[in-house]
């Protein structure tokens, strides 16, 4: 996994802050807006307004999937976290992850070590719902 990672992610080293923020923008804009189905938007807001701890768990970085969190309205993501240098406004990817990946097994410890920072366990919860996105 660190290797597919190292060449997945380096592009993102290559390529300043803010050329990637208008490039996801664009992306944004074009491929992932047009996506997302309003009943997909309404059945997260019903489970947000019954008060249902909402979280996108991914195998996908952070860069790509935060704005696309923001744009669900889902507060809570854990997402491949990426490795940064430099001060604001000047910061830059590594092209490496940090931490514990979200991966097959990942996913589930972190999961776990995200419930336990809010006083939380997965045995806390009656139900847990899992949404999966429709490729078609």
């Amino acid at each position: 996994m660190d290797a597919y990672l190292g060449l997945t992610l380096a592009p993102l080293a290559r390529h300043s802050r803010a050329q990637l923020d208008a490039w996801h923008e664009t992306f944004m804009k074009t491929v992932i807006e047009p996506a997302i189905h309003p009943e997909a938007l309404a059945l997260l807001r019903r489970h947000c307004d019954a008060g249902h701890l909402c979280c996108i768990v991914t195998a996908t970085n952070a860069f790509v999937t935060a704005p696309i969190a923001k744009a669900l309205g889902v507060e809570h993501l854990l997402a491949i976290d990426l490795g940064t240098e430099g001060d604001d406004p000047l910061v830059r990817y590594t092209g490496r992850s940090v931490g514990v990946v979200t991966f097959r097994e990942g996913k589930i410890v972190r999961t776990e070590q995200w419930l336990a920072s809010q006083g939380l366990k997965l045995a806390d919860f009656e139900a847990s719902y899992f949404l999966i996105p429709s490729t078609t």
